[in-house]
């Protein structure tokens, strides 16, 4: 892992305009050893919108290659602590609630793993599971700006509880927001029909400052208190409304309109100098998240997620990229050398699934 000099983050910070001065440490007790919580203090943005900094999140978030039950296990890990910080900072308990009903928007929700650790960090807090698949009805792949409406494929509400005062938590990548809008928009009106009523509204996942406010004007219109807990940073977005990098050029903007333009998130600078020695410069944090895992729910039946096509796609995304930003002024040696480590490890895992598939 390359060593960085304080004067390059200085660069990196001031060339992408990250928002390194908008978080404040909070106290969560439990955490594992190296997690932080931070608040999240911009104007434009809703007061409770946190991030959790974990070892996991973290080489989830820089490492395309990082797949299957890796992943998962990684994911259970960052679940865990980010569940510690909603109990205690947006009242995901039993008392405050008397019911937390998950939103799965399927294929990629469930691979956030956040069931688990809510039933064993509050076993006594009843639990409802919620799964919608929403879909655009134009192919949708790193390009959610060109569409113009969503379909719901297939829903379950039959977990939604009578006469319960309910926190729904959705764990999601929230990029542009209008996917998670639309699933709480059918939420809202079954558990009115049942009788019940929304006490708070909490979002986990990679989350864009974008998607935040989309998300949290819907939740303000309703009445609903919302509360956000990004994994990593509050991420960029980039021109085609899906990659969500830490900073980095946009490589979408390029491919459609041979324009560079810089994407910079926010985050606590703390966090950034763990992230800078690992992570590709404009890459897209969580990838296409259910690419990413070996198998995924479509509601109906199990498929795979696609994880070669994953890999495929990041390698060619970090060639392009590493051909964008070599020339600027900003890239260094060490960049280049994260580059072309991680590609090596992309091509590791492909010969893996390659073997496995001849086995």
């Amino acid at each position: 892992m390359p060593e960085i000099a304080s004067s390059d983050v200085e660069e990196i910070v001031e060339e992408f305009e990250l928002a390194t001065k908008a978080t404040t440490p909070i106290s969560v007790g439990g955490l594992e050893e190296g997690s932080r919580t931070f608040r999240v203090s911009k104007k434009d943005l809703p007061e409770e919108v946190f991030i959790v900094d974990t070892d996991a999140g973290r080489e989830i978030a820089c490492h395309p290659h990082i797949v299957g039950g890796t992943l998962e296990a990684l994911c259970l890990k960052a679940a865990g602590d980010s569940v510690k910080a909603m109990r205690e900072l947006s009242g995901l308990r039993r008392g405050a609630v008397d019911t937390a009903a998950v939103v799965h928007i399927l294929r990629a929700g469930p691979g956030y793993r956040l069931l688990e650790p809510i039933h064993e960090q509050e076993p006594k807090l009843s639990l409802a599971e919620i799964v919608i698949r929403p879909r655009y009805v134009k192919p949708s792949f790193r390009d959610h700006e060109s569409v113009r409406r969503l379909e719901v494929l297939h829903s379950d509400f039959t977990q939604i509880p009578r006469d319960s005062e309910i926190a729904i938590v959705v764990p999601d990548t929230l990029a542009t927001g209008r996917t998670v809008v639309v699933s709480l928009e059918k939420t809202l009106d079954q558990v009115d029909r049942a009788g019940s009523s929304v006490r708070r509204l909490i979002v986990y996942g990679f989350i864009s400052a974008q998607g935040i406010k989309v998300v949290a004007d819907f939740a303000a219109s309703r009445g609903i208190p919302a509360s956000f807990f990004c994994i990593g940073d509050v991420t960029g977005l980039a021109y085609n409304g899906y990659d969500m990098p830490l900073y980095g050029l946009d490589e979408s903007e390029w491919s459609k309109r041979s324009q560079l333009r810089k994407l910079g998130a926010i985050v606590d600078e703390s966090t950034l100098t763990k992230y800078l020695p690992e992570y590709v410069p404009g890459l897209d944090q969580p990838g296409d998240w259910s690419s990413r895992q070996t198998n995924v729910f479509t509601g109906v039946s199990w498929e795979p997620g696609g994880i070669s096509e994953h890999l495929k796609h990041n390698r060619d995304v970090i060639q392009t990229l590493r051909a964008l930003s070599k020339d600027q002024p900003w890239f260094k040696p060490w960049h280049e050398e994260i580059i072309r480590e991680e590609l090596e490890a992309i091509e590791r895992v492909l010969v893996d699934l390659s073997a496995e598939e001849d086995l």
